[in-house]
């Protein structure tokens, strides 16, 4: 990992840094992280590209301006996907290209969850975990809508892999059109509302059932690390209490706060690119400890009064 102490000529030249700025605080606090070895090596490979975002270690450039010969000095991003920096503007990419498509529906705000049981196999089996999020999610989807309207609908999905507390929560938030293409003549059919199909704990069994059983799949072909388990018991029981416990979905026309397409992909855009927290979460900074705060994970508005210590 690179030092970061910058040379004189170039200290002078950067602008002061905002307090309460979620970067200012990771180069404040982030340094001995770099050599933590509890800590992935990929996290902290983003890290070290992170404190050095826009600090001129990535270049920069210099415009002139013809009318008063003014200068101005742009430091160069560092493009990490978990910047608080850059993701704006990749966000912004993204956002541009969902609110193009020119459907006039409304659509269904869909999240699908598992068991916190299951936190520690997925972060020692992270690719084939969330991969299998994602599939299994579209296919439920895809197999309800096809089976019980005909039709075939347009479905987006994010995944999120921490909750608004800054903890560990892997779920997948899915923007779905509440309509299709029929299947058999190719005109646009809507999806009812209060369609029965719909209704979350059907959901939430369906996608349980092919989330369990592509479990086992990928474990009897040697796919999944199972090392953290208990060695006194097999895969399949330690799996089955997890499997037997009722499982989480939510389906829902987007509330009133998200019932656009505008509104509903602005919120999912806030996950395609960034970091758990934002600079207005940073609550408190006494040069030795710092104070975030989580959001209620229940509700779309305001914040708790609770405070997360880092």
């Amino acid at each position: 990992m690179r030092s970061r102490t910058l040379s004189a000529s170039l200290e002078h030249r950067l602008p002061p840094e905002p307090r309460g700025n979620v970067l200012a605080t990771l180069r404040h606090y982030g340094q001995p992280f770099l050599y933590d070895s509890s800590i992935p090596l990929h996290a902290r490979r983003s890290l070290d590209k992170i404190l050095g975002c826009r600090s001129g270690e990535y270049g920069s450039s210099v415009f002139d301006c013809q009318s008063c010969s003014g200068k101005r000095i742009l430091y160069s991003p560092c493009t990490d996907r978990h910047c608080p920096n850059c993701g704006w503007l990749k966000r912004k990419k993204w956002l541009d290209t969902v609110q193009s498509w020119e459907l006039d529906t409304k659509y269904y705000h869909i999240v699908f969850t598992a068991p916190h049981e299951l936190t520690d196999f997925f972060e020692n089996n992270a690719t084939e975990s969330y991969n299998l999020f994602f599939r299994i999610a579209l296919k439920v989807l895809m197999e309800v809508c096809e089976k019980q309207f005909g039709c075939k609908p347009g479905i987006l999905i994010t995944l999120h892999t921490w909750g608004q507390r800054m903890l560990m929560h892997v779920h997948v938030h899915c923007m779905m059109t509440a309509g299709g293409i029929d299947l058999k003549t190719g005109q646009w059919v809507d999806i009812p509302q209060d369609a029965p199909a719909l209704n979350p704990q059907e959901l939430a069994a369906l996608f349980k059932k092919k989330f369990v059983r592509s479990l086992k799949y990928l474990k009897t072909h040697g796919k999944l690390d199972v090392s953290h388990l208990p060695e006194d018991e097999s895969f399949d029981d330690w799996l089955a209490p997890i499997a037997a416990k009722n499982w989480i979905a939510d389906a829902q026309i987007t509330p009133d706060c998200l019932a656009t397409k505008e509104q509903c992909s602005v919120y999912l855009s806030e996950y395609v690119q960034g970091t758990a927290i934002s600079d207005t979460r940073m609550a408190e900074d006494d040069e030795e400890q710092c104070w975030a705060k989580p959001l209620d994970s229940f509700s779309l508005e305001g914040e708790s009064s609770a405070a997360r210590r880092g």
